[in-house]
């Protein structure tokens, strides 16, 4: 059984084995068991912890302030195995914090969760690892130390949110393979309230929507995307969720479902195929010009009293293909898929 529970997600919640909630209050000692936390299983060097905290004061100040600090956090965790070192290792020039060591936290349980089905796609779950996800979506109470504004938070929040974003999916994905159509809207719902532009995630209720039945429902569910995508991003929907409502409004889905990810590398690529196009016809034009000024300098090198010493220019490609070195080449586009 863990010493300590400690829940990030949300409110800032630490009890003790008993499940007693011990106190400890606002202020640099738990943001920075909270950095400890979010960093744990590294050798910090006290040098940096102190700069992250007490960068405007002196480095003699700062790591007295950091001292201070960890005395206090020693005195708020002072169970028998704190004091025999614990989780919480001090040592002359860093700190470490070691999750093995009697700790339940939630964020590396959502972690662990996401790690376990990393590479597999959410219509192939097995009922383990979804039932995995479920229990770890489930400790997302709210956003990580709601409230908190420090730069390291708002960074480590940012990446928590895109890991519950990317179980969600994965279980929206795996509740549409299972038939359990109203549990995948849940998900959604529960996604969109995070990242209401998420246009995988739009497309993906729709077709959990007419799935269910209720084509209605759908067809509003494109509505609401084409409006976040454009009051969030000032963008239109892609080709994957047009092609999607017009399968929709014809009462039809197609048999497999696209991946979140494949409409817009399909996209992008085209327009990286638009730009080479582009900077081919460019590259005549540069050629034709460099060219004409070659006959320039070839008609007065061989105009009265040109010296016949002086080489001559060699005869300019008429295309790029004439390069010695030009070669044609396939190269086959890949595209990765994800659930």
């Amino acid at each position: 059984m863990p010493v300590f529970k400690v829940r990030l997600l949300g409110t800032f919640q630490l009890s003790n084995e008993s499940g007693d909630e011990k106190r400890l209050s606002a202020g640099k000692a738990r943001e920075l068991l909270c950095y400890l936390l979010l960093n744990r299983d590294r050798m910090l060097p006290r040098e940096a912890l102190a700069s992250v905290f007490w960068g405007e004061e002196t480095t003699n100040l700062s790591k007295k302030h950091l001292r201070q600090t960890l005395w206090t956090l020693h005195s708020n965790l002072d169970t028998p195995h704190a004091r025999e070192g614990g989780f919480l290792r001090v040592l002359p020039d860093s700190v470490y914090l070691d999750s093995t060591v009697g700790l339940w936290l939630d964020v590396a349980v959502i972690e662990r969760a996401a790690m376990r089905c990393q590479g597999i796609p959410g219509h192939r779950l097995s009922p383990a690892l979804a039932d995995e996800l479920r229990s770890a979506a489930a400790l997302y109470r709210g956003d990580l130390l709601a409230g908190c504004y420090q730069d390291w938070c708002v960074a480590e929040r940012e990446r928590i949110q895109g890991t519950y974003l990317g179980i969600l999916e994965k279980l929206m994905a795996y509740a549409e393979a299972q038939g359990a159509y109203d549990l995948g809207l849940h998900y959604g719902t529960l996604a969109l309230a995070i990242d209401r532009a998420s246009e995988s995630v739009h497309r993906r209720m729709m077709r959990l929507y007419f799935l269910s039945g209720d084509r209605t429902s759908a067809l509003r569910q494109y509505t609401r995307c084409e409006a976040a995508l454009r009051e969030e991003l000032a963008v239109h929907p892609t080709h994957a969720t047009d092609t999607l409502l017009q399968h929709i409004r014809q009462d039809r889905l197609p048999d497999t479902p696209p991946s979140p990810d494949v409409a817009a590398p399909l996209r992008s690529m085209q327009d990286v195929v638009t730009h080479l196009e582009q900077a081919c016809s460019s590259l005549v034009d540069m050629l034709a010009q460099v060219r004409g000024e070659l006959e320039a300098i070839e008609s007065t090198l061989n105009g009265p009293g040109a010296n016949p010493d002086v080489s001559r220019p060699h005869p300019f490609p008429e295309s790029v293909h004439q390069f010695p070195d030009a070669r044609a080449r396939t190269v086959p586009i890949r595209t990765r898929t994800h659930s």
